[in-house]
Formats: structure tokens, sequence, C-alpha cells
């Protein structure tokens, strides 16, 4: 409407001096997924790359989301000139150029804000920790050498390893839930067979089973 026309006039003479004066001209028009025009159509420098090109769709939809865009399925990737040359013998000389948008697919991570539970039990830090893979059980290693199997509705250790003599650095849950692994800084791997939660502490160093 009038009122985005002239908010995107606000932004014309930052693009005239961003965009390079007005030689080579490209008539374009901008287009969403569906069809609908956003604006009018627009003059634009064939130089116009991809951050100016996000500005102007910004002024006209008074948004400030992320866009892709793309001329028959060729997506701008550097300047709308470069795109153009690439499928120059497809488009009308008659005719705006529709510039098609839509959002990026963007990941929004909200921050922790707030600690929801804490697990007392260790000895040192937490060096690393692994839910199982249906996430009903938590594994941590520790800088106290030991591996402790958490039971999560009490936030209780349910079971610690004591197999380790220096640092647990890595620890890896098999597929099945039924095992698994741990590292320390020794060189030491161990291998925990989960049966009801009875462990078999394996050292592939020594090979020596404890139970």
């Amino acid at each position: 409407g009038s009122f985005k026309l002239s908010y995107y006039n606000e932004y014309k003479s930052y693009l005239s001096s961003m965009l390079g004066g007005d030689d080579c001209k490209v008539l374009v028009k901008f287009v969403d997924t569906k069809g609908e025009v956003a604006g009018s159509q627009l003059e634009l420098p064939r130089n116009a790359n991809l951050a100016q090109l996000q500005v102007v769709v910004n002024a006209l939809l008074e948004s400030e989301e992320k866009y892709q865009f793309h001329i028959n399925e060729f997506e701008i990737t550097e300047s709308l000139g470069r795109t153009l040359d690439l499928q120059k013998d497809a488009l009308s000389t008659e005719k705006a150029v529709e510039i098609v948008y839509e959002e990026q697919a963007v990941f929004k991570v909200r921050a922790v804000t707030r600690c929801t539970s804490t697990l007392h039990g260790h000895g040192e830090a937490i060096i690393n920790a692994a839910f199982n893979h249906n996430g009903t059980h938590l594994a941590t290693g520790s800088g106290d050498s030991t591996v402790r199997f958490w039971d999560l509705t009490t936030e209780t250790p349910h079971h610690t390893c004591k197999a380790h003599r220096q640092w647990v650095l890595v620890i890896s849950w098999h597929p099945t839930s039924l095992y698994l692994a741990s590292g320390c800084k020794k060189g030491q791997i161990f291998y925990f067979l989960v049966v009801s939660f009875h462990f078999l502490e394996v050292s592939l160093t020594t090979q020596h089973v404890r139970r």
C-alpha cells in the first residue's frame, strides 16, 4: 500500500548510493512463493547483491526476517546481474523480472535463563554426559574417575562405577542402551553391560572382568 511505498522511499537515497547510481537498471518485482506481489515494480541496478536485495524486501514488507531469492529456480547467491546472465535467453526484455523471495529456514535457539535441576554426587567436575537413545537414563563421566548412572526420577546416582583411575574423558551408549563404553585419560576403555542395572566392568587393556 501507500504506507509501504513511503516506508521504502525512506531507503531510496541510501539504496541509490549503496547500489551504485542509475546505470544498468533492471525492472523487477518481488513476489512470494504464492505469487503475491510485494509493493510496486522497481528499477534496481544489475550489480545489486544479496544483502542489498534483503534491504529492499525488508523495507517493502516492513520486516526484519532473512530471505533467500530466486529467479526461475536460480538462487541469487552473488548479484542480480550474475543470476540474470545465467538465464538471459529465457527472460523477456519487455516484462519485469520476477524475483521470488522466501524466508530462510533459521533455527532459533532459546537461551537457557534458569537451572531447572541439579544433580549432586560427583566429587569433581563432570567432563561429559550422555542420555541413552530413548532419553530414559543418563550417564556421566567425571574428573573424580567415576562413571555414574543416574535415576532421573529421584535425580540421584543409581550406580557408581569405579573402574577408572584417571579422568573419564568420554562415554558413549550403545544404540540398544544395553551397553555403555567409557575411556579415561590413562588410555583405558571400559565396557559396561547393563542388565537390570547390574554392571560388568570390562577393561579392554587388561582383559579383566569385575562385578
